[in-house]
C-alpha cells in the first residue's frame, strides 16, 4: 500500500470513529441519593439461577439485605420458593418492610404450594406490608384472568395485608376485571423496553400514569 492511501485510510478511520463518538457520548449519570425507598430483591449470587432452583443461601440473602440496611426502607420479592421465602424474617432486623410476591404460573400444583406458602408468610410476618399474587401472569398468559382472580381471593380472604397481582400499564387496561379484585394497582412502566429515549422516558411513564 503506497503511503498516500495508508494517510487516506488511517484518515478515514479517525473520522470514523470521531463521529461515532459524538453522537454516542453515554448519558452522565445522577447522583445516587443517600436513601432509596425500595428496591426489587433477587439476591442471586453468578453461580445461582431462579429457572433452575438454585437458590442463594440465608447467609447470602442476609448479607445483601445488610447493604440496604438505613439506605431503604423495603424490597419487594418475586417468589418464596425455598430460602426466599425466608426474606420477610431476614429483613425484620434491619426495619426492612417486604412487598411479598408469589410466583404464579400454569404448573398448577406448584402454584398451590407457592400461594400457602405466600399466604404463611404473610401472616407470621409483621414486616409484609403488601402481598403480590404473580408477577406479569396476564401478560405472558400462564393462566386465565378467572383463575389469576381466584388466587388473588384466596390470597386476600387468608391475609391481612392490601393484595394485588403485577403487570404492565397495558395489561391492567386489557384486563379491567382485574381491577375490582385488588385492594391497589401494581404497574410495571419499563419505557427502555417499548422503545422510548432515555430523555422522553419520565414524561412517558407521567402521561400513563395519568
Amino acid at each position: 500500500m503506497r503511503k498516500s492511501s495508508l494517510v487516506i485510510a488511517v484518515t478515514a478511520a479517525a473520522l470514523t470513529v470521531s463521529v461515532w463518538a459524538l453522537f454516542n457520548r453515554p448519558d452522565p449519570e445522577p447522583p445516587w441519593p443517600d436513601h432509596i425507598q425500595g428496591f426489587s430483591f433477587s439476591p442471586f449470587r453468578a453461580h445461582e439461577d431462579a429457572v433452575a432452583h438454585v437458590l442463594p443461601s440465608e447467609a447470602e440473602i442476609d448479607s445483601d439485605l445488610k447493604l440496604l440496611a438505613g439506605k431503604s426502607d423495603a424490597v419487594r420479592t418475586y417468589t418464596v420458593e425455598g430460602t426466599l421465602g425466608e426474606i420477610p424474617r431476614l429483613a425484620r432486623p434491619y426495619h426492612i418492610n417486604v412487598m411479598l410476591g408469589g410466583w404464579v404460573d400454569a404448573d398448577q400444583a406448584k402454584t398451590a404450594l407457592e400461594i400457602d406458602r405466600l399466604i404463611q408468610v404473610a401472616r407470621h410476618n409483621p414486616n409484609v406490608s403488601r402481598v403480590i399474587v404473580g408477577n406479569e401472569v396476564a401478560l405472558r398468559g400462564d393462566v386465565s384472568t378467572e383463575q389469576l382472580i381466584a388466587y388473588i381471593d384466596q390470597v386476600k380472604a387468608a391475609v391481612k395485608q392490601p393484595v394485588s397481582t403485577a403487570e404492565p400499564w397495558y395489561t391492567w387496561i386489557r384486563n379491567p376485571e382485574l381491577v375490582k379484585h385488588v385492594d391497589f394497582i401494581t404497574v410495571h412502566m419499563l419505557p427502555y423496553w417499548e422503545g422510548i429515549d432515555v430523555n422522553q422516558a419520565v414524561d412517558y411513564i407521567q402521561r400513563r400514569m395519568g
